[in-house]
């Protein structure tokens, strides 16, 4: 009788920590704190609650910015994402972007990436892309027939393509 009741406290104690861990608010789960302008500064740790169209800026070599673009959720993962990076280059974080964005070419993208480059996320810029270029970016990237490859970008690899984009 006595090894059933301290099984039973020992499973009690064990689900209640498990429950507490899982039902943590979902602020913890990305890291939000307060740039030099006041604003809220956003760090995602999952994918879980990026959306098209929401970007970052990739720092370059030369001091200036190249955005990268949310453009699709893998769907088997919660800590990876498709970006691809705009045909613009940026003088400095505070300028705004142009009306129409062109898109490069994209690939998947580990979360890690912005906490890697310190890169919080800027804004949303959906309604400045094409709508054709979403589609056939998304269209591939659900595309699995024979032969279907998928570019993988790592931390290092984002700052080498940002640094090719043309001026």
């Amino acid at each position: 009788m006595r090894s059933n009741h301290a099984f039973e406290r020992s499973v009690t104690r064990w689900s209640w920590r498990t429950a507490g861990a899982r039902t943590a608010p979902r602020a913890a789960r990305s890291t939000r704190t307060l740039g030099r302008s006041g604003q809220l500064i956003l760090i995602p740790k999952t994918a879980t609650r990026l959306m098209v169209g929401d970007y970052c800026l990739v720092p370059r070599a030369d001091g200036r910015f190249a955005p990268l673009i949310v453009v699709g959720k893998s769907p088997n993962t919660r800590s990876a994402f498709f970006g691809a990076l705009a045909r613009v280059v940026l003088q400095s974080s505070c300028e705004p972007l142009p009306d129409v964005l062109r898109l490069g070419q994209h690939a998947l993208l580990q979360v890690s990436c912005f906490r890697e480059h310190n890169m919080p996320l800027v804004g949303n810029v959906l309604d400045r892309i094409d709508e054709l270029t979403l589609r056939r970016i998304a269209s591939d990237i659900k595309g699995s027939g024979v032969g279907h490859t998928v570019r993988v970008w790592g931390n290092r690899a984002v700052l080498y393509h940002a640094n090719q984009v043309a001026a």
